[in-house]
């Protein structure tokens, strides 16, 4: 559905001349590529909360089955710079989702302490949402990750008569939000360079 929509989209917005070398499709998709079944919604296990103090009295709503979304279509439209198939991630690519009962530790309560403590293997394994089984409990069976990413910047490059390349220049996991929000944000630096001629 949501394909459908970004088509939608850019048929609806599309002019005349332009001449288009990439689309992004980006957002919480509320699925990772490490878990092998469903999820709570911004769950990393036990009582979800929100903010300092306050508990949720019922748990985020069931998000759909991770190991079926790991396989869906928009990888096969869409390129994810973070992963290598389903299931599998780069060794580089973080998880997006804090556990959300640590998130106001001293230890990542800023944004330079956040990235000092997330650059080494133990905090990314304390602070990070690990994978999780169907039942929404964390999945202690489950090979380490490096958590879970459930944020997304996808693209997809276009054919055009420009004769345009895109590539990855890198891909950003921002501190800034530390202590304001479960969620680390992403960023994607696409690079666009003319193809070089046969011949040139």
């Amino acid at each position: 559905m949501a394909l459908g929509w970004a088509q939608a989209f850019q048929e609806t917005h599309a002019q005349a001349g332009d001449i288009v070398a990439f689309d992004v499709f980006c957002g919480d998709l509320n699925f990772d590529n490490c878990s092998p079944g469903g999820s709570r919604a911004g769950e990393a296990g036990g009582r979800w909360s929100g903010r300092p103090g306050g508990l949720s009295a019922s748990p985020p709503p069931l998000s759909p089955d991770d190991k079926r979304e790991q396989a869906h279509e928009i990888f096969s439209v869409y390129t994810d710079p973070c992963r290598v198939g389903p299931g599998q991630d780069e060794p580089w690519a973080l998880g997006t989702l804090m556990n959300s009962q640590a998130i106001y530790d001293e230890a990542v309560a800023t944004p330079e302490t956040m990235k000092r403590t997330l650059e080494h293997s133990e905090g990314r394994k304390k602070y990070l949402a690990g994978p999780v089984q169907a039942s929404a409990c964390p999945d202690l069976s489950a090979p380490r990750s490096e958590g879970r990413r459930i944020d997304y910047i996808l693209y997809r490059e276009h054919q055009s008569p420009a004769g345009l390349k895109t590539v990855v220049g890198k891909v950003f996991f921002i501190t800034q939000l530390a202590s304001c929000s479960d969620h680390i944000p992403v960023g994607l630096q696409l690079l666009v360079t003319p193809v070089a001629q046969p011949g040139a």
